[in-house]
């Protein structure tokens, strides 16, 4: 199994659990991915892995923060604190296994993990090098993206849960 179809299959499984409201997936050519997301606040969520590189890419975690702002800065912070040694290992991303970078681009803020080279042999090992998937996001102060209205969600099939047990919700 090539490693994009396994980072799919973890996240298929976590969209299967509830824990994203829908998710899809594209396998590309030489140890690529893309996945889609509906998650917080309903939005979808791109993610890219690019095995060669060792690489997972969140395209656009917030929206519309400028690069300069205090938000921008506090999630930066946020992430740094992700790698304090005194988090207990579930909580945390190991800074001598992965490096955690974001990224501004027009106001949107992308996020990057990528798994240090020398790490090559820890994964040969099968040791995880994984970060937890539940990294606190909410502590990260992203109340400024746009809520729609209940009444609005519940007219778009994919966020109704209609079929959500059973198999993932396909995003267009």
């Amino acid at each position: 199994m090539s490693a994009a179809t396994e980072v799919g299959d973890i996240l298929e499984a976590y969209a299967r659990r509830g824990v994203f409201r829908g998710f899809s997936r594209d396998q590309g050519r030489g140890g690529k991915g893309l996945f889609r997301l509906l998650w917080h606040r309903d939005q979808v969520f791109q993610l890219a892995f690019d095995n060669r590189r060792q690489r997972l890419r969140i395209a656009c975690v917030i929206p519309a923060v400028p690069a300069a702002s205090p938000m921008y800065r506090d999630l930066k912070a946020w992430l740094k604190g992700r790698q304090d040694a005194a988090l207990p290992d579930h909580r945390r991303c190991d800074p001598d296994k992965v490096s955690l970078r974001t990224y501004n681009r027009g106001g949107s803020v992308a996020l990057t993990l990528t798994v240090l080279e020398d790490q090559g042999r820890t994964l040969e090992r099968g040791e995880d090098i994984r970060p937890s998937p539940r990294l606190q996001l909410s502590d990260a102060r992203i109340d400024h993206l746009p809520v729609r209205r209940r009444s609005e969600r519940m007219k778009d099939p994919r966020l109704r849960g209609e079929g959500h047990e059973t198999e993932p919700i396909p995003l267009v």
